[in-house]
């Protein structure tokens, strides 16, 4: 009998507790406010309204700096009224997150919906904290994890116009993930990158029809720049540039030395990913590196962001277990997402240089990584 309790649990567990992690991000559907979904709600009928979202946004959480694409793609929710618009975008993101895990699984040949799998699943729906906080700002990220995930998937699967086409509206909504371009051109796939100008190209043409170029040409000449320099040093942005605005005042020698850092892990990156094949496994560990250096040298990757972590994560965990590798990897692994997954309520009581956890899990991460490529290599040569 005790046997047969044994198999009972060991069968129906994983599906208990992935059953019960759906409820921490079902939730986040009764919350009473997203902060960050104004900035695409309001920004098309503000146009319309002849405003310059930009500069007279409804948005009293933040200033509206997406692309004024991203109006234009969530226009449809505008028929609804706020309230039910921030409802239904929620859901959308909930099926976005578990479109994009599900796919990702899907990449690295294992199912989602196994013992394994439902752990896994569970363990990120329950304790991965920018998972939550994505939900609950209302953010477009799980939008744009599963369009990178698409454009993966159909890498893999040969599909070249449709992996240019995702990865062309992924970067278009918010410029992610843009290291994957020299990636692209060092595999030489060029129908990818031709089917990506194009697509990128229609975008930016059907966004001038549609938004008067005005605003279009204050977005790239007044809102990109700021995305792209100033030093945002809030807990919740973990890049480097957070790291070291937290550690250093002096601006001249900081900026100096994220420069230095960043050429050194873009250096090292693409050295590493040269020297390897275009096997599936190692295109699929490189996509992982280039995402997690994206997000560590971001002049700004908020905590939110790092849901794009998610890719690497399975996908690393995965490598290990197929290779048969020792505890150690897992223990690496582990220690990497804990301090992604982490959140500290309250950073001030903490000492400053142990607020940017996020920032040395994806390190971590990130060197884990590059580790595994080597390795690969290695066996690869002999």
């Amino acid at each position: 009998m005790p046997l047969v309790k044994l198999k009972l649990i060991k069968k129906y567990l994983p599906l208990t507790l992935f059953i019960l992690s759906l409820f921490f991000i079902v939730k986040t559907l009764f919350l009473n406010y997203y902060p960050d979904f104004g900035q695409y709600y309001w920004g098309l009928k503000e146009i319309f309204q002849g405003s310059n979202p930009y500069v007279a946004g409804k948005s009293i959480f933040s200033i509206t700096t997406y692309p004024p694409f991203v109006f234009i793609l969530m226009s449809p929710l505008e028929i609804l009224s706020y309230f039910f618009a921030e409802r239904v975008w929620t859901l959308l993101s909930i099926v976005f997150l578990i479109g994009s895990v599900y796919l990702i699984f899907k990449i690295n040949n294992e199912k989602m919906f196994s013992r394994i799998g439902f752990l896994i699943s569970a363990l990120l729906f329950a304790f991965y904290f920018p998972i939550k906080f994505t939900l609950g700002m209302g953010q477009i990220n799980f939008l744009i994890l599963f369009l990178v995930t698409l454009s993966i998937y159909f890498l893999n699967k040969n599909k070249n116009y449709l992996t240019g086409t995702f990865l062309s509206l992924s970067i278009m909504i918010k410029f992610f993930p843009f290291l994957f371009l020299p990636y692209l051109i060092i595999l030489k796939k060029w129908k990818i990158l031709f089917s990506f100008i194009a697509v990128s190209i229609a975008i930016l043409v059907f966004t001038l029809i549609v938004i008067k170029p005005a605003i279009n040409i204050y977005f790239y000449k007044d809102i990109l720049p700021t995305l792209l320099g100033g030093w945002k040093t809030d807990y919740y942005n973990q890049s480097l540039s957070g790291f070291l605005g937290r550690q250093m005042n002096n601006g001249f020698a900081r900026e100096l030395l994220r420069i230095f850092i960043s050429l050194i892990l873009v250096t090292v990156s693409f050295l590493v990913i040269l020297k390897n094949n275009t096997k599936t496994t190692i295109v699929n560990l490189s996509f992982s590196l280039l995402i997690t250096l994206t997000l560590l040298i971001n002049n700004f990757s908020w905590q939110h962001h790092f849901v794009w972590l998610l890719f690497p994560f399975i996908t690393i965990f995965y490598f290990i277990k197929n290779k048969k590798l020792d505890w150690s990897y897992y223990f690496v692994l582990g220690l990497s997402f804990f301090l992604v997954g982490l959140n500290l309520e309250n950073p001030n009581i903490f000492p400053v240089i142990f607020i940017s956890h996020v920032f040395y899990g994806a390190l971590i991460l990130w060197g884990l990584n590059l580790y595994l490529l080597l390795k690969k290599t290695s066996e690869v040569k002999t």
